[in-house]
């Protein structure tokens, strides 16, 4: 590669390794402050020009080194300044290039938060349907044995009186229990439909990055959740089973000892097993109201080291940004030393480059006042002597010819 490439390549990497560096510092600063901004945007500058800076000393001095010592002595120098550059600009690099990654990461932690806190608290609040059909049952038994004392007089009176009556109180309150219950279930159902649409908004929110939405769905989750747990329906079936026969009015109007008898027993009886199916219920998982959920924002600069398995990608552009001059360090290094061990010039010219160099060189002599326009002959010539008989002689010959030229019309 031509070594004015090289240094483009070079400016270029560091130009992108300085903006990527700014983007990531703007994550300290927050949104209204320019004033630490501004000092991020020197921050990229210097970042960019350093890089540039070290980068051509590099390619100036470390090919030139002489094998030994010297080049060891380089290469040392290199690798301390690579550590310095992963320091100063490859984490900020990362940063900038893996923060969306990451709020996608924390978003989706906080989704999955909520979708738990959702699902425990709907299976726990929903236990209650279990009992409704055992104070169903309960209530029908009961009404049962209303008919029947009506028809056919268990206490002896085969007519509506004080034994039916305290038999119907009790019934009315098991279906007052039932009827209550199935409205909270409505309630519940609407409440749940509610926090499903709430869930739903926050993970879209998440996705999307719209802060403002996902704080209004978090809010909408919490409050749901609330209210649900204010609609502890079994813990309502566990009062009411405790206290169904404490408030029953026994009719003043018992005529005989067995339809005393026969109230008290029922009272009994019912009592009993009102208790045992409230310490049934009361034996279940209680309602514990989940922590509030909270949108906080990701750090970023931790979840570089936290999801760094799946950062892997931007990870590595991160790196290469900074360290592809490095690589080319290399590859001119080598051929630099394979150059010298065939005894053939390092650097390779072309004709151009030679051209300009000696116009450069003519140049110079210019400026020097070097004349070189003439012949570079000695300030002598070293003749050896002619006898002057010969040199005579020699004269006539030559006069000779050029009568001879001259009668021919031929010129000298």
């Amino acid at each position: 590669m031509n070594y004015l490439w090289t240094l483009r390549v070079i400016f270029m990497a560091s130009v992108v390794s300085g903006l990527l560096n700014y983007l990531g510092l703007t994550e300290l600063a927050p949104a209204a402050d320019w004033w630490l901004k501004s000092v991020f945007a020197l921050t990229a500058i210097v970042v960019t020009l350093s890089l540039s800076l070290f980068w051509q000393y590099a390619f100036s001095i470390v090919p030139e080194l002489s094998l030994g010592q010297f080049r060891a002595r380089g290469w040392l120098v290199v690798t301390f300044g690579v550590v310095m550059i992963i320091a100063l600009s490859t984490y900020w690099n990362v940063v900038s290039l893996t923060r969306t990654e990451i709020n996608r990461f924390g978003g989706r932690s906080v989704v999955v938060i909520a979708e738990k806190d959702f699902a425990t608290a709907t299976r726990t609040i929903n236990s209650f349907q279990t009992y409704i059909g055992d104070v169903s049952t309960f209530g029908a038994d009961i009404r049962d044995l209303e008919e029947q004392e009506i028809a056919g007089g268990s206490s002896g009176v085969p007519n509506k009186g004080p034994v039916s009556n305290t038999f119907g109180q009790v019934s009315k309150r098991l279906e007052t229990i039932v009827t209550s219950s199935n409205s909270a279930k409505i309630e519940l159902q609407t409440l749940q439909a509610r926090a499903s649409g709430c869930l739903a908004d926050l993970s879209t929110a998440m996705s999307s990055g719209e802060n403002r939405q996902a704080s209004q769905s978090v809010f909408c989750i919490n409050q749901t959740l609330s209210q649900m747990a204010g609609l502890d329906v079994a813990s309502t079936i566990e009062r009411s089973l405790f206290s169904l026969t404490s408030g029953v009015v026994v009719p003043v109007n018992i005529r005989t000892q067995a339809q005393r008898d026969a109230i008290q027993s029922f009272l009994k009886n019912s009592k009993a097993r009102a208790d045992q199916l409230a310490t049934k219920i009361a034996d279940r998982k209680p309602m514990e109201l989940p922590e509030p959920l909270t949108l906080e924002r990701p750090n970023i600069l931790e979840g570089v080291l936290l999801y760094w398995k799946s950062l892997i990608p931007p990870i590595a552009t991160a790196l290469a940004i900074d360290l592809l001059p490095l690589v080319l360090l290399v590859f001119t290094a080598l051929r630099f030393d394979d150059q010298m061990a065939r005894k053939k010039p390092r650097k390779v010219w072309s004709a151009g480059d030679l051209l300009d160099a000696l116009h450069q060189v003519r140049e110079l002599e210019l400026t020097l006042g070097i004349d070189r326009s003439g012949r570079d002959l000695p300030d002598y010539i070293d003749l050896e002597p002619v006898p002057r008989g010969k040199l005579d002689k020699a004269s006539d010959i030559l006069s000779a010819d050029s009568s001879a030229n001259n009668e021919t019309g031929e010129k000298d």
